[in-house]
């Protein structure tokens, strides 16, 4: 009977930074802020049910198959519920759907794309391992190279989120509209210089995102804006906000809807404003 000696702690290392690797690469993938607690504990998880996976009952062995990779994606990032969601109108709570739905589909993508660069990584163990006869996961070396790379993908991504600051200024911002108030990531110096014709106010331009928060109905609409960009001259409603919080000072201004979203903020402050 042939025996082979595998160390607990060299599971536990190669699968800890495996599955760190794999869950940094998922959010690098879609842009997605990394809360290290989140990503730890989703590795840990992990790591834990690969130590004593050998040793489940096959039952067991489906189950996890079928729901680790569900679990570990929650737990590296989840479904984001921000309070802000949650709002009152007439007096009764209520709950930004879209948004949810939005939330609920961006995770399933993440979730896809986690399964795929675990098979792909789980394929390229397995093709050495038949081309050499050598079982990589068994060794150090494995670990150690899961962690370089790991290294390597949060370095790019300290210095594209460097250069992305230095060439975007970005600052936190409120939107004020019926009674409540949003907390937004603004994007400065873009060169808006929209502005009221009527009342010679500012306009700030709104993602799909911020609309959705807003709970906005087509009553509020006063209006449309002429948009020229590279890609042409658009319209777009414009809405009376009842301010705009910009670095302790709030502004009278409206809101012009760009039916889009972008992808490190969610409003494009007026020159005015900064």
């Amino acid at each position: 009977m042939f025996c082979v000696t595998v160390y607990i702690e060299l599971v536990i290392f190669n699968n800890l930074a495996v599955d760190l690797l794999l869950e940094i690469a998922t959010l690098m993938v879609f842009r997605r802020r990394v809360k290290w607690w989140r990503v730890l504990l989703g590795a840990v998880f992990g790591a834990s049910v690969a130590t004593v996976y050998p040793h489940c009952p096959d039952a067991v062995m489906i189950v996890i198959k079928v729901l680790l990779a569900p679990i570990m994606a929650l737990m590296f990032d989840g479904v984001q519920c921000k309070k802000e969601r949650k709002q009152k109108r007439d007096g009764k709570a209520i709950v930004n759907k879209s948004k949810l739905k939005n939330e609920a589909r961006a995770y399933l993508k993440r979730l896809v794309v986690f399964c795929l660069l675990t098979y792909f990584v789980g394929g390229v163990v397995y093709g050495i391992d038949f081309a050499f006869h050598i079982d990589v996961a068994s060794y150090w070396q494995f670990g150690v190279v899961s962690f370089a790379l790991l290294t390597l993908l949060i370095t790019v991504r300290i210095i594209v989120l460097r250069f992305s600051k230095n060439a975007r200024k970005i600052c936190p911002a409120k939107l004020f509209l019926s009674g409540h108030e949003i907390d937004v990531k603004a994007l400065c110096d873009s060169g808006n210089e929209l502005t009221d014709s009527l009342s010679g106010l500012p306009v700030v331009i709104i993602s799909k995102t911020a609309e959705e928060e807003l709970v906005l109905d087509a009553n509020m609409i006063e209006g449309y804006v002429s948009v020229k960009t590279v890609s042409g001259e658009s319209e777009m409603p414009i809405i009376r906000l009842e301010g705009v919080g910009v670095k302790g000072k709030k502004y009278s201004a409206y809101g012009a809807l760009s039916k889009q979203d972008y992808d490190d903020f969610e409003i494009i402050l007026q020159n005015t404003m900064f």
